[in-house]
């Protein structure tokens, strides 16, 4: 009798260390698996936030320069001159400064083969 309740005992206690044992495997293998998944969730989002600060600091960009370029054209066809077109890139290079980034480079093009830039550079004699 005595050894029939220790297989007992000791059959119970292996079943249920085998359970405790499956039990905290399931939750410790859901924890691992949820982690993943918000991570990767957590990863999008944060990408999509990124791209959507890029798209805009871009396009902030692209509007000064269309702006510019439409302004430039107007005013070469009214016949502006350089001074007042080299004043202008100046402006909106400075507005580009402060509302897009203090790293902005600055509007610079070549118009009717004179060279002009906001920023105030002026290009070496070999400069093409």
């Amino acid at each position: 009798m005595k050894s029939t309740i220790t297989r007992q005992f000791l059959t119970t206690i292996i079943i249920v260390f085998c359970l405790m044992f499956l039990m905290v495997s399931y939750i410790l293998s859901s924890y691992y698996y949820n982690s993943v998944a918000n991570i990767n969730d957590l990863g999008n989002s944060n990408m999509k936030c990124e791209a959507a600060m890029l798209e805009s600091h871009l396009n902030k960009g692209i509007d000064i320069l269309m702006v510019t370029a439409y302004t430039v054209e107007n005013m070469m066809a009214h016949g502006e001159t350089s001074d007042k077109i080299l004043q202008y890139l100046t402006e909106e290079t400075e507005y580009g400064i402060n509302q897009i980034d203090k790293n902005f480079t600055g509007i610079y093009g070549y118009i009717s083969g004179e060279y002009f830039d906001g920023s105030g550079w002026n290009p070496p004699s070999d400069y093409k």
